[in-house]
């Protein structure tokens, strides 16, 4: 469905039926929040727009947990209930435990309201007496004392089985915590204390991140759209953890550099930076609408030195043969290290899947290996914790390659650093001298 059809679908109803609406979208149809909520009518108030936000993302977030609590409290299974009513009760459940504003009666109560409008007349009852349940101060206490970790169950044992409970515990809980935003300034346009003193003026609480020059971590919440209006090339935003992962590549005046899988352009953007007014960067990606992100955040920040290009990653590009002192190959992934940002990828992902995205991982090595100049860099990157697409990835290249030789290697855990990063890994290698 389009974007206009679903503002248009959105007219007129109330904020819960566009929550319940996203949360369909999301959990049931397998969309992207961010799609989901393409579908808020355009004249919504602020308010409703924040309402829905949040309770869209907060529900896709805590799903696992949300419905163990209503499992406690149903002699039905959830997989057993029409999805209105399996996902009205989520929201209420969500509204009930991490939406103090809204009392619980009153979220009871017009979960059952939309319910019957949904004409789900059946289950208004049963909707009506699991959610006074779990609003009793009673289960209120249980809940606040029990673990939540809010993952399916295939992750986190993986997890668990490699890293330790601790470890997963605590990469389980980064997810569901409100992360400082990350701001990299572009020292072309705006010195550090311009940066500084805009982001104070905003109220964005600005501290420096140690060991990024120009980097400033802003308070959570910080009002990410304002901002992107606002910098227009002056400043990106950027997890630092991914900034972290560019930071392995030594790069020097006059270095010909290529970014194989580059949209939307913030790890290219962050080499031409470096660069000054020297060298090229060629960002490269495979679909018309992602190589446009690219040129759009090459037309703000201004660059000279940075071209962007379509290409298919795992196709072989003979014109780029030994061209590239630097290559990044920061393939398509799980993207299990985003979670935060992105929780609907536990939901679509499945555990065969990551077989299948290590197959490309593979072939887009194979290509871009040979667009690396004898002594030059060649940097493997993903945004997911796994081993098959990580570590193991990384040791069958080599074996397969004994042109390259590791230089370093790091997995960032999701939670990691202050101001906690996004988890990445990534591999620096280098093409031996012929």
């Amino acid at each position: 469905m389009s974007a206009d059809k679903r503002q248009h679908k959105g007219r007129g109803k109330t904020e819960r039926e566009q929550a319940l609406d996203g949360i369909i979208a999301v959990l049931e149809r397998k969309e992207f929040i961010q799609d989901a909520l393409a579908g808020l009518s355009p004249a919504a108030e602020e308010g409703v727009r924040r309402y829905v936000a949040r309770v869209v993302r907060g529900v896709t977030e805590r799903a696992p947990e949300l419905d163990q609590r209503i499992a406690s409290c149903s002699t039905m299974k959830l997989r057993r209930m029409h999805p209105v009513v399996r996902n009205v009760l989520r929201l209420g459940a969500y509204e009930i435990y991490y939406m103090d504003s809204i009392p619980a009666a009153a979220s009871v109560n017009e979960c059952v309201a939309l319910v019957r409008k949904k004409k789900q007349l059946r289950a208004a009852g049963m909707v009506n007496a699991i959610l006074r349940r779990l609003a009793s101060d009673t289960q209120k206490e249980e809940a606040a004392s029990t673990k939540d970790l809010s993952m399916p169950e295939w992750i986190y044992e993986m997890w668990a089985g490699r890293f330790g409970t601790e470890k997963a515990d605590a990469m389980c809980a980064s997810f569901l915590k409100e992360k400082a935003l990350v701001l990299r300034g572009n020292d072309h346009w705006i010195t550090r204390e311009e940066l500084e003193e805009y982001l104070t003026a905003q109220g964005a609480d600005p501290k420096p991140v140690e060991g990024i020059p120009m980097a400033f971590a802003c308070r959570p919440g910080t009002a990410v759209e304002r901002f992107l209006e606002e910098g227009q090339g002056r400043f990106y935003i950027q997890d630092a953890g991914s900034i972290e992962v560019m930071q392995a590549v030594k790069l020097r005046p006059g270095d010909r550099v290529l970014d194989c899988c580059g949209a939307p352009g913030g790890k290219s953007i962050y080499a031409a930076n470096r660069l000054g007014d020297t060298g090229l960067v060629e960002s490269r990606d495979r679909s018309d609408r992602k190589v446009a992100l690219i040129r759009e955040n090459i037309r703000q920040s201004r660059f000279h030195n940075m071209i962007a290009r379509r290409w298919d990653a795992t196709v072989w590009d003979p014109e780029s043969e030994a061209a590239f002192d630097v290559v990044l190959a920061d393939v398509p992934c799980s993207g299990l290290g985003v979670l935060g940002r992105k929780p609907e990828i536990k939901y679509r992902l499945r555990r065969e899947d990551i077989t299948v995205l290590c197959e490309i991982q593979k072939r887009i090595l194979e290509c871009v290996c040979g667009y690396v100049k004898p002594k030059g860099q060649l940097l493997y990157a993903t945004c997911t914790v796994t081993e098959e697409e990580n570590e193991a990835q990384v040791r069958g290249f080599l074996l397969r390659h004994p042109e390259f030789e590791m230089c370093r290697e790091r997995q960032i855990f999701p939670g990691e650093g202050q101001p906690p990063r996004d988890g990445f890994y990534y591999c620096l290698m280098r093409r031996r001298d012929e």
